[in-house]
């Protein structure tokens, strides 16, 4: 994987997590752990975005299998 595929999935993973969160931003659950998601935290989740799919992924699982 080249350094520019690496970048272009970041990219489109955190394009993806922030319509996500502003689809959801509204919802009970969600509003009380929405923090700040600016430009740093963008930069941030494209650099690292495998840990953050992971994060990501086990915090769904987690949330679906509570009930």
């Amino acid at each position: 994987m080249s350094i520019l595929n690496y970048i272009f999935f970041g990219v489109l993973y955190t394009f993806l997590l922030d319509i996500s969160m502003d689809r959801w931003s509204n919802h009970p659950k969600m509003a009380k752990t929405m923090m700040g998601w600016g430009f740093r935290e963008r930069l941030f989740c494209t650099a690292v975005w495998p840990l953050a799919m992971l994060i990501f992924t086990i915090t769904v699982i987690k949330t679906i299998f509570r009930r």
